[in-house]
């Protein structure tokens, strides 16, 4: 998702090379449509899915800069989608309740977790941290833009 060389990627500026920002996968409606339209409003690109193969689906095809993912979902849940992404974009996880040993089983894949219900300060915060991780990663650098990161639960 980041197109950099060694010698580009210590620049200030990382250019990204994702059509969209946000992700989101959330399987109620309401729920999806209210954080579209919070994330629209804070000036980023969000595709939506309702289940975790929708958004296999569009993660083959459609580079993106963060997911926000719920976890119970029917279909595929959303640990089941991070269990089959190898090396997925940041992700905030949004359980309705605590899973905190699915959590910490797959912490190398959830860049922050928070716990519905979500106030939407809290959600544009934990995106924008999601995001600026994923300008400042880069593989063929050697950065990972997740060090030093901490949760938002």
């Amino acid at each position: 998702m980041i197109s950099c060389t060694p010698e580009s990627c210590w620049r200030v500026t990382v250019t990204l090379d994702h059509s969209i920002d946000v992700l989101i996968v959330e399987d109620n409606q309401a729920v999806r449509n209210s954080w579209t339209a919070i994330l629209q409003s804070a000036g980023w690109k969000v595709a939506e899915a309702p289940d975790g193969f929708v958004a296999l689906d569009l993660l083959r095809t459609t580079p993106v800069g963060a997911i926000v993912l719920d976890v119970r979902m029917p279909v595929l849940d959303g640990f089941g989608l991070l269990d089959r992404l190898e090396d997925p974009p940041p992700v905030v996880l949004v359980p309705a309740t605590s899973y905190e040993t699915e959590v910490s089983a797959r912490r190398q894949k959830i860049h922050s977790c928070i716990v519905k219900p979500v106030a939407p300060e809290r959600l544009i915060a934990a995106v924008a941290l999601a995001l600026d991780v994923s300008k400042k990663s880069c593989a063929a650098c050697g950065v990972d833009g997740r060090e030093g990161v901490q949760d938002q639960g």
